[in-house]
């Protein structure tokens, strides 16, 4: 309590916040989640302050301290692999009332997001693609083949693993769309679950809701191709456009 106090911990823990609610006697529901938000906020102060009001700050801030990364991608590659290009045309097309700079910042922003897998430490990105990811034409064909040859290339990181879920699988556990796990290490700082739609983004932290989550992600995975046979669809997909 004294070093919380005195400020001698750089990052108040969300489980520590939400065990001090208790003991000062903090009921009220809103007011809780007002505290623990904030907590949960103070992981913010990194690069995105640039780029404040382009994108989900808190969703970057978990990103940026998890240790591991579990994402299922039901119509792209994932931000954390998107070639420039690539990302750029995709904030074209979906981006439509933003300006040239505007898309031109977000593009710069997702580039210096991925420099998360080039720490010492990185978090493991374990990556499900959906078959549709390899043959959607964003960009155009160059600008897609680029991309698929850049996904290949980004398997050979030791912390980086994808895998394609092909179409002959029918339906799957990923239906409903496009989800990432977020994985702390530890008890205290439990995963967390990040959906995004156009208009917003939503951060689940139930128990219940990430178990949920999770057993999808084992399903889709273990439904998916293997690794090793998943980068040959992938060069296959780049070989034919």
């Amino acid at each position: 309590m004294t070093r919380l106090e005195s400020g001698q911990f750089a990052r108040v823990n969300p489980r520590d916040v939400r065990d001090l609610l208790d003991v000062y006697g903090v009921a009220g529901e809103d007011e809780r989640e007002a505290y623990v938000r904030l907590a949960k906020e103070s992981r913010q102060r990194g690069w995105w302050s640039a780029y404040s009001g382009l994108f989900h700050s808190t969703y970057l801030g978990l990103e940026s301290d998890a240790e591991e990364i579990r994402t299922y991608e039901a119509e792209l590659v994932p931000g954390l692999l998107q070639t420039e290009a690539y990302c750029r045309a995709i904030y074209r097309a979906g981006r439509l009332t933003d300006t040239e700079d505007e898309i031109e910042r977000r593009a710069a922003a997702r580039v210096t997001r991925q420099q998360v897998l080039e720490r010492d430490e990185p978090p493991l990105l374990w990556a499900v693609l959906n078959e549709a990811v390899l043959h959607r034409l964003v960009g155009g064909p160059g600008i897609l083949r680029d991309q698929l040859f850049a996904l290949v290339e980004a398997t050979q990181h030791e912390r980086v693993v994808v895998q394609v879920l092909p179409y002959s699988v029918g339906a799957h556990a990923g239906v409903d769309g496009s989800f990432v796990i977020l994985a702390f290490g530890t008890l205290a700082d439990p995963d967390v679950v990040f959906t995004e739609s156009r208009m917003s983004g939503a951060i689940f932290e139930a128990a219940e809701q990430v178990a949920m989550y999770n057993l999808a992600f084992d399903h889709l995975r273990a439904s998916a191709c293997p690794p090793t046979d998943s980068v040959q669809m992938i060069i296959t997909a780049a070989k034919e456009l």
